[in-house]
């Protein structure tokens, strides 16, 4: 931990209270000789946030100038956890590279093939905004497929009033977030389109994070 890197943290304006705590979680993981290094997985468990908004508010940190993001790689070529620089250590780091414009991604070997990956150009996924193709990949990861006709004629209904590719966003986040619910639990896809339950509050998987972090999200909260 670093407590340069905290107060650093704590200083930054202007950030929503999500994207602070994420930046506040970097500073806490930031080691003043080695630098920080923490997993996608270990940021998504502190910040109690899925992954694709995790990689959201990085990438907010990074377009703010905040941080910048270098890959790493093990002796045999793969990539590990990248290494997140945090610009409080413009003055004192000679090896701080100007940042870079590119969207992040999940190291290589954990990415799931079947889950997408990062497309800075159009949304976070690799899904064709054609509405067939994206209503078909989204039915294929939906844990509970009944009543497909049903369902797709709530997707085209549902596109209009968010847009296509904020509504796969919100249903990406919402599938990662029941992953471990029973089936029955989950309403079915043209239910959950209908309800327009894109605004509600998700259930966290990996809600693991002590007292002491919940009552300092609390007070950014109350300060931001």
């Amino acid at each position: 931990m670093s407590h340069e890197a905290t107060n650093w943290a704590f200083q930054q304006k202007g950030l929503n209270p999500a994207t602070k705590i994420l930046l506040l979680q970097l500073a806490d993981r930031h080691n003043p000789d080695l630098g920080c290094f923490p997993s996608l997985k270990r940021l998504c468990i502190d910040c109690e946030m899925t992954k694709p908004t995790v990689i959201k508010h990085l990438n907010i940190l990074r377009d703010r100038n905040l941080i910048s993001i270098n890959a790493a790689y093990n002796t045999k070529g793969g990539q590990t956890s990248n290494r997140y620089i945090l610009h409080f250590e413009n003055s004192s780091k000679e090896f701080l590279p100007s940042p870079v414009k590119k969207s992040i991604s999940p190291p290589v070997k954990k990415i799931d093939t079947n889950l997408v990956s990062i497309n800075p150009v159009n949304n976070k996924y690799n899904i064709h905004i054609g509405t067939d193709v994206a209503f078909e990949h989204i039915w294929k990861k939906y844990p509970v497929k009944k009543a497909k006709g049903s369902a797709k004629t709530s997707w085209s209904k549902a596109i209009k009033k968010i847009g296509q590719e904020e509504l796969i966003d919100r249903l990406m986040d919402y599938i990662d977030s029941v992953r471990t619910k029973e089936k029955k639990f989950i309403p079915h896809l043209s239910t959950w389109l209908n309800q327009e339950r894109w605004d509600d509050e998700l259930d966290n998987p990996d809600g693991n994070i002590d007292q002491g972090f919940r009552d300092m999200v609390q007070e950014i909260a109350r300060t931001i």
